[in-house]
């Protein structure tokens, strides 16, 4: 058959080319071939029974035998192998993942042998230097992922505290430990002989083969082998060190970044940018795939080697090395032992992915999951037993987790926006650290977008959880007010405008829109300012006049809160009931977010210029809604909504940017539309109208007090900015 052919094939050049220098791989080769035929002489006679009593047709799961493997481990085992011996181990244990012709327990050995091999690859590619490279770049190949945004705010705060010298006095300490650092990697695990277009060859070959073995039906699924898999993603760019010094946190990576921008005119700095980037998408693949087996557990039973309990544990435990990595991070804490799940292997090794891409994978995995295992847990029947009790918790545990830390995060941001400066001097603010800052908020906002989606339907199931649901949703309110304040404080804040019907008639609004449709669809940003200051014969208008950080976080919040009262109002009115809470007015949350959302909607746009703004993202919100397809709840994993679409992109691709080892600085942090944001604010007022009007005509019972006390909640804010409107 082709399978045994090919199979037997790989051994003979696997033998040819080890002949000289590893006569042990030759002979375990020889070994091999014997084995695999008499494998085949079982596979045919397997074949003829199946055909003569109409048994199940045997697949090349049968091949499985640790000695035909055996070869190419060894192979693999060298760190100083050559480039062709290698090629041909690694494409014959892919050959044989494919075939699911690998025992259940040799996946360990499989990802022992990658790391070793990801190791000599990274030496090479200059990756081992580079690995907490990121955040500051400027863009050039291979610049690494975002630094902590933490770290990063430390280090602002610090230079301001202690001064420039101070800052060079930890910079220059930290550069030593470093290299020392460095010397000691390097002298464990030296780089290979090979070229450095060969180890970008084998690199992705590595990582090829790691999400081969992941999703293999035949592997069992550990912590050791996923651990493994994770270090090597890990070793070839998608992660950063582990600083050993206490200050060491407080400074970015400016050493390793500068190396990176000079390795990127070279072969080392394109290839190491291709490998870090495909790393990076493998860490994200093999995380996916973990929760997909743990779906087949639940749903399918697809799983015949790991119980269910373990599976969960391995998952829940990743989620909580995640949420560890971010927060450890946030204050200083993080060492090698910090971490008890699948990253605990790297985090020996002194390596984990960085706090922006820890987010990105928790933002990945909460989302998948509200169409995947969580969905299936939630319509699985469960009969009461202690498993079936594990399982049905399982979604509440991660919720809770990553509730705990998005509001931590949260608080963190409100403070570092509105809370009291430190110091005039900007020294060491608004660089690189802007971006990852506002990376953390956006990846906060979509994981609390998942879990309030995800929690709020069945609200009345876990007190803890709905405090925490509570809490999340109070403080993106406070990103509105904060900056309705904001605005209210400002200069260009006018008191009693109208926007009259000579206003508007004197806009040519009509005429703009028709300008917008051009015969296609309008772009991501619509009617841009240029235009509009065309079309009003006014100068041009500037986007905002509050800070671009105040409104970013204001704009993503409104999202978010606009979902919420779209699809879960009567849930969010129930959390007051369910936990007894109000703020200290007695006021509900519905009123909270309808009072926030009205005052941003009015106070932004208080004058000429904010109106038109708010008036023309309303036009272009009905010519997007007229060129778009409606956008599902189960299929909207890659946006929050479908309004502030040009928002919306500018803020995404930022993010993917971070986070897929691409260099960004605080110049990259695209503006903020005022005109969205305040028109997202209008739009979540409606919502809640048109979500009123559903409830009330499903509710017809004269008992039920529901809607008459979410429309007293929301009816002064509505009324409010209908007026100013």
């Amino acid at each position: 058959m082709n399978f045994v052919a090919q199979v037997e094939d790989h051994l003979r050049d696997l033998g040819a080319e080890a002949r000289k220098a590893h006569p042990g791989v030759k002979e375990a080769s020889e070994r091999a071939i014997i084995n695999l035929r008499s494998l085949q002489t079982q596979y045919v006679a397997a074949v003829r029974r199946s055909s003569g009593n109409a048994q199940k047709h045997p697949t090349t799961a049968l091949f499985q035998s640790q000695d035909v493997l055996r070869p190419f481990l060894l192979a693999a085992n060298y760190s100083d192998a050559d480039y062709e011996l290698l090629v041909i181990a690694l494409d014959s244990m892919q050959l044989l993942l494919r075939g699911d012709a690998v025992c259940s327990d040799d996946g360990a050995q499989i990802s022992r042998v990658l790391v070793i091999q990801a190791w000599g690859c990274a030496g090479t590619l200059g990756l081992l230097t580079n690995n907490s490279a990121g955040g500051s770049g400027d863009g050039g190949s291979g610049s690494g992922a975002g630094s902590s945004m933490a770290a990063g705010m430390i280090h602002g705060i610090t230079g301001m505290m202690l001064g420039t010298n101070a800052h060079h006095h930890h910079q220059t300490a930290k550069n030593k430990n470093e290299a020392t650092t460095t010397t000691a990697s390097q002298h464990r695990h030296p780089s290979s002989n090979r070229s450095v277009k060969e180890d970008q060859s084998i690199a992705l070959k590595i990582l090829q083969t790691i999400s081969m073995l992941v999703d293999s039906n035949s592997v069992k699924l550990t912590q050791d082998v996923l651990g493994s898999c994770i270090l090597a993603c890990l070793i070839l760019g998608a992660g950063e060190k582990i600083s050993q010094q206490s200050h060491s946190s407080m400074i970015t990576s400016a050493n390793n970044v500068h190396s990176a921008k000079d390795k990127g005119g070279g072969a080392a700095g394109g290839a190491a940018g291709i490998v870090r980037r495909s790393s990076f998408a493998t860490l994200n693949q093999i995380l996916s795939n973990l929760f997909e087996k743990v779906n087949d557990v639940i749903v399918e039973g697809k799983d015949d080697h790991s119980g269910i309990s373990y599976m969960l544990s391995v998952a829940e435990r990743t989620i909580s090395d995640l949420c560890a990595i971010i927060d450890k991070h946030s204050s200083q804490s993080l060492q090698t032992n910090s971490l008890s799940g699948p990253f605990s292997a790297a985090a020996k090794e002194g390596l984990t992915p960085s706090p922006t891409t820890s987010l990105a994978l928790l933002d990945m995995i909460f989302k998948r999951g509200r169409a995947g295992v969580f969905q299936s847990i939630q319509s699985k029947q469960i009969n009461g037993d202690a498993q079936e009790d594990q399982i049905s918790s399982f979604p509440q545990r991660l919720m809770s987790q990553a509730s705990e830390l998005v509001i931590s995060i949260l608080k963190a941001q409100y403070s570092r926006v509105y809370g009291p400066k430190i110091s005039s001097d900007d020294h060491g603010t608004d660089t690189s650290l802007e971006a990852t800052d506002f990376c953390f908020f956006y990846f906060a906002v979509t994981i609390s977008s998942s879990v309030l989606m995800q929690q709020l339907p069945s609200v009345q199931s876990g007190a803890r959880m709905n405090m925490m649901c509570l809490e999340i949703i109070k403080l993106l309110v406070s990103f509105v007010t904060g900056a309705t304040d904001a605005y209210h404080d400002s200069s260009d804040f006018e008191d009693g405008y109208i926007f009259s019907q000579t206003e508007r008639d004197a806009f040519h609004l009509e005429q703009a829109n028709s300008n917008g449709r051009g015969g296609s669809a309008p772009s991501s940003r619509g009617v841009t300012s240029a235009r509009l200051s065309q079309e009003s014969a006014e100068p041009h208008i500037s986007g905002s006049i509050i800070s671009s950080k105040q409104l970013w976080r204001a704009f993503l919040s409104l999202d978010v809160l606009n979902r919420l009262v779209s699809s879960c109002l009567e849930e969010v009115y129930l959390l007051d009931t369910m936990t007894g809470q109000t703020d200290s007015e007695g006021s509900s949350t519905i009123t909270l977010i309808a009072g926030a959302a009205s005052d941003f909607a009015t106070i932004s746009a208080s004058n000429r210029e904010g109106i038109l703004h708010a008036v023309m993202s309303a036009h272009n919100d009905e010519l997007n809604a007229a060129t778009t397809l409606d956008v599902k709840e189960s299929s909207s994993s890659d946006r929050l909504s479908i309004d502030g679409q040009g928002n919306w992109n500018a803020a995404a691709a930022l993010a993917d940017k971070v986070t897929d080892a691409s260099g960004v600085g605080s110049s990259d942090i695209p503006n903020c539309d005022a005109g969205e944001t305040s028109w997202m604010a209008f739009k979540c007022i409606l919502s809640m109208a048109t979500s009123l009007k559903l409830l009330s005509s499903e509710r017809a019972s004269a008992e039920d007090t529901t809607i008459a006390e979410i429309l007293s909640g929301s009816f002064v804010s509505t009324i409010t900015l209908l007026q100013h409107y």
